[in-house]
């Protein structure tokens, strides 16, 4: 599988809500899928601001609210 890419709003500003969808392109149905997403080479820990949801067996969207400066960082998912 590999997966499609993806980006960040260009601009965004402390304090905004940003939401990302992964998408995993596989050639068959019969592979599971579990996508990850990491920041700066971590694996990205859920709470009151960041979510994880799933939109399918083969999609995944992460969503930041109330940005922060910490937030910066290079985003994946895998």
């Amino acid at each position: 599988p590999r997966v499609q890419e993806f980006s960040f709003p260009s601009m965004v500003s402390l304090g905004d809500r940003v939401a990302v969808v992964c998408f995993v392109m596989q050639s068959t149905k019969d592979q599971s899928v579990r996508i990850t997403w990491t920041k700066n080479g971590h694996e990205i820990e859920t709470g009151d601001r960041i979510s994880i949801s799933a939109l399918s067996d083969f999609a995944s969207t992460l969503t930041v609210r109330q940005i922060r400066v910490e937030d910066v960082g290079n985003y994946t998912c895998t």
